[in-house]
């Protein structure tokens, strides 16, 4: 370890490219820090690596200590605790370049700065590192930090990871391409186009190298790279000297890109600093640094041939207008560009003082996933525990986080309410194999120290007695906090374990559709449903207090056998307020582009619902296939699976509608609310509804015509106001595709008196009336300000 100001800082960097060892590595010596850099001496073959053993770097490391740092295979390989030991001695930061199992290794050894530089790959380094099981020790590390090339590579990335981002800095190509600057030939090309595919006994090159020769068997192509042996392939050059692969890409007429991943090798970079006007196909990453328009994309076959001809043919106009666009993405690569932005970023990251706090700390297990703001379990302010541990209610979407069913959209609606008007905190149940998806669902309310998660362990083994005693250790957990004092059940039969709960308990019962459609079966079986209302009875019987939605379902509790007449008082209501809006974002112009496709441009019906009895899913695919008589073009999007109630896929086939139907099973906020505002009309034909219809809601917001069943739970709550909205006679076939018509031809008229209802929603379902019934709920009425108390007994 070094000491004192005047000593330089000592950097252990763990990389082995070609590429960054010539330039990354070299320019941080020259910035004053001493660098010691390990051999790559692994069996594992990597046609970038440099396998060259640098026995003359500078050091001041004691000669048995730099002989064995030397000797040891840091890449691909667990790093035993002594040679931990001196990486914690004699070195002040780790730069782990590249991979991620690279970094597990010094992550499980290195207690200081880590600093992890990134260049793109073709997966998901957050989901790897999640599965590799480094995501925890990551987040508890409290000096960790990312250094991505570009802010594209990150845009799929979990948020997790975006925010463990210390900036972006770009990677420089070698000094020796900057020799060739502007030596492109132009016209006096050798007549070929050049690509690059590496190594094709990889199987991820090899497939990109069978979809290039399916598309492009043109002998015109000369495919660059190294090979560990000859394909079978004349067009293949395989690995050349630096200075003959630069001057070949001098010579030829233009070069081709054909990846389409999130990836960018530097070959086609290289070919920009030459002059080379380069093609590149669509979705690549090299396509994301570019704007919309631009002549060097490939945007299908016919288009490819033709720009080929073009180069070929040394069309001088086209050429230019490729160069010129190609500018901005050279410059991303330039050594004037990059070194300064190298030095400030690596110097402020390497010379930081002190270390930064953890983003999380996992006391152990079964014990809540907190942030160091937050105190200790058991201390500060009271406490509401509210239960999700069942997977996939959670997951991604476009590498955001998103509510997969409604007992997250609800529950983030509470802790919203609650952490915006009063002092409580939040202690949310989770799976242990959910916990990185939910610390990413709830990280802005985890971060500010009044969100924590509670794991329940073991959730990764299958039999049922083991996941049982898992969820009564927190059950316990849960009954042995003292600042816990009340707890939200969000579902009547998911979480039966809630009965040994001895704290204060709240049920969620937004509606209970066995009793309004005793004929339709809901679970697996009729007995699974008989099974299923008896836990719910149970938990309700056992609960303070009931909330629900509206006084629709409020009415026939009682009935339904979920409450007796006279504690009908234990039954609160509170209308839900717009649920998702903290996640609608911009999409990005690549998910929009990939919803146009998927669309097709095609007029759509709108439903984005589970397909369940109520929904009369059945009967929207006849509608549909109605409106396709005078709109052939006309299709649905639809987000749940019609093989979910018996009769609804058979109906689809018997009209020939599968085609005509865009599935979307699992959308985030952000792609919901993008679907509503270029659908034709949302199209609820639900016959049942135990509240004011979400869909409907979400529709008026974003700016959708509703077409709907005149369902008592929209009429009660806009008795002045429900004729603003398109309704229709349940079932009724004509009245539907009438007001779908309408809503066609009248779409401006349609929204603008829309409009006005959703003035009246957003008072009425206000996140501040939504609050108040909430903590009343919980036994927390007076927690609130006078100034919510008044908007919730509005």
């Amino acid at each position: 370890m070094t000491k004192g100001s005047d000593v330089p800082k000592r950097i252990f960097w763990l990389g082995m490219h070609k590429v960054l060892r010539t330039t990354e590595l070299p320019q941080l010596r020259d910035m004053g820090y001493e660098v010691f850099s390990p051999a790559y001496i692994s069996d594992v073959y990597d046609q970038s690596a440099d396998r060259a053993i640098d026995f003359d770097q500078p050091t001041t490391l004691p000669d048995d200590v730099f002989a064995e740092l030397l000797a040891h295979n840091f890449f691909y390989s667990s790093i035993p605790s002594h040679i931990g030991d001196y990486l914690n001695q004699y070195f002040d930061c780790v730069i782990v370049t590249i991979n991620a199992d690279w970094l597990r290794s010094i992550v499980d050894v290195f207690k200081k700065r880590i600093i992890y530089r990134i260049y793109g790959q073709p997966y998901s380094l957050s989901e790897y590192i999640m599965k590799s099981g480094t995501w925890e020790k990551l987040m508890v590390h409290g000096d960790f930090h990312i250094v991505p090339f570009a802010a594209e590579t990150t845009e799929f990335e979990r948020p997790w990871f975006r925010d463990l981002c210390a900036g972006v800095v770009p990677y420089q190509i070698p000094d020796d391409v900057f020799d060739f600057t502007g030596t492109w030939g132009g016209a006096s090309h050798n007549g070929t186009i050049a690509t690059s595919i590496p190594n094709v006994e990889n199987a991820y090159y090899r497939s990109e190298y069978q979809r290039f020769n399916s598309a492009f068997p043109h002998r015109v192509f000369r495919i660059y790279g190294p090979q560990r042996s000859t394909p079978d392939d004349t067009r293949f050059v395989g690995a050349l000297r630096r200075q003959d692969f630069l001057g070949r890409l001098r010579d030829s007429a233009g070069f081709f890109y054909n990846f389409r991943d999130p990836v960018c090798y530097l070959a086609p970079i290289e070919s920009m600093q030459i002059g080379v006007p380069v093609l590149f196909a669509p979705g690549s990453l090299l396509h994301r640094f570019y704007p919309d328009k631009t002549p060097g994309l490939i945007r299908n076959q016919i288009d490819a041939e033709r720009k080929i001809k073009l180069l070929l043919n040394s069309d001088a106009t086209f050429s230019a207008e490729v160069i010129d666009s190609q500018e901005p993405v050279r410059q991303r690569y330039d050594r004037e560009i990059v070194r300064p932005k190298f030095e400030r970023l690596f110097r402020a990251l390497i010379d930081r003082e002190p270390a930064h706090a953890p983003c999380l700390v996992f006391d152990h297990r079964s014990i809540p996933v907190r942030s160091p703001l937050a105190p200790q379990s058991g201390a500060g302010s009271d406490t509401v525990a509210l239960l999700m541990h069942i997977d996939g209610l959670v997951g991604y979407a476009g590498g955001k986080p998103s509510a997969f069913e409604g007992i997250p959209r609800v529950i983030e609606a509470v802790v919203s309410a609650l952490q915006a008007t009063t002092d409580l905190r939040c202690a949310i149940t989770c799976t242990e194999t959910s916990v990185s998806v939910m610390y990413d669902f709830f990280r802005d309310y985890v971060a500010s120290g009044r969100v924590e998660l509670i794991p329940i362990p073991a959730t990764a083994i299958n039999e049922e007695v083991i996941q049982s005693i898992g969820k009564m250790i927190v059950v316990n957990h849960i009954n042995g906090r003292e600042d816990i004092k009340s707890v939200l059940v969000p579902h009547y039969y998911l979480f039966p374990e809630s009965l040994f709960l001895k704290k204060r308990i709240t049920l969620y019962l937004p509606d209970y559709f066995p009793y309004l459609m005793p004929e339709a079966i809901f679970d697996i079986s009729r007995e699974k449903d008989i099974e299923n209302k008896k836990v719910g009875v149970a938990i309700a019987k056992k609960a303070a207090n009931i909330l629900t939605n509206s006084d629709f379902t409020r009415s026939y509790l009682p009935a339904a056998g979920f409450v007796r007449p006279s504690e009908a008082d234990k039954v609160i209501v509170a209308p839900l307020p717009l649920l998702g809006e903290r996640g609608v974002e911009q999409l990005s112009r690549d998910r929009e582009t990939q919803l146009k496709a998927e669309i097709g441009g095609r007029p759509y019906l709108f439903y984005p619902t589970a397909v369940r009895p109520n929904k009369n899913i059945g009967f929207f695919l006849r509608v549909l296939a109605e409106m396709r008589v005078k709109n052939p073009d006309m299709i649905a999007v639809l987000t749940g699976d019609l093989r979910s109630v018996p009769g609804v896929q058979e109906i689809c086939d018997d009209l020939g509608l599968e085609q005509h139907i865009v599935f979307m099973r699992r959308v985030g906020d952000d792609v919901l609310a993008w679907l509503y505002r270029h659908a034709v009309a949302l199209c609820l034909t639900s016959s049942v509804e135990g509240n004011f219809p979400p869909q409907v809601l979400e529709a008026l917001a974003y700016g959708c015509p509703v077409v709907s069943t005149r369902l008592p739970t929209i009429t009660e709550v806009l008795p002045g106001g429900f004729e603003m909205l398109l309704l229709c006679n349940e079932r009724d076939q004509a009245d539907f595709t009438r007001k779908i018509a309408i809503a066609m031809e009248q779409r401006d008229q349609t929204l603008l008196r829309q409009a006005a209802v959703m003035g009246f929603m957003r008072e009425r379902n206000s996140i501040a009336v939504f609050a108040g019934k909430v903590a009343a709920s919980l036994g927390y009425g007076d927690a609130l300000s006078r100034e919510i108390e008044q908007c919730a007994s509005a």
